[in-house]
């Protein structure tokens, strides 16, 4: 399942597959293994997106590598706190970070 790599990946969908990450990193589930399950559940670009990232990292790459080169348009300013969340050994806190941060930016609309 190809995700469209011609559009950035909405606010929605962020925070739908943000969310769904926090459950998978909180449970202690491998997110390759989670996240290949979801793409088969969830609809349309959002199960595509979910799908794609879990077979990058199921390939080996990092998670802040498959988000970089996933191609599914993730805004810099999240592959930046994936990134540092994973350095610090702190990937749930950022992640939990950046949900609060969409979640305002929603509400402003």
């Amino acid at each position: 399942m190809a995700v469209p790599a011609t559009r950035r990946i909405t606010l929605d969908e962020l925070v739908a597959l943000n969310d769904e990450m926090i459950a998978l990193v909180r449970s202690g589930v491998p997110l390759e293994t989670g996240l290949l399950s979801l793409g088969t559940d969830l609809p349309g670009r959002l199960g595509a997106l979910a799908t794609a990232l879990g077979r990058r990292l199921a390939a080996g790459e990092s998670l802040a590598d498959s988000l970089d080169e996933s191609g599914t348009g993730f805004p810099r300013a999240y592959r930046a706190v994936v990134a540092a969340g994973i350095r610090s050994g702190q990937l749930p806190s950022a992640l939990e970070g950046i949900a609060t941060a969409a979640r305002r930016a929603a509400d402003l609309r």
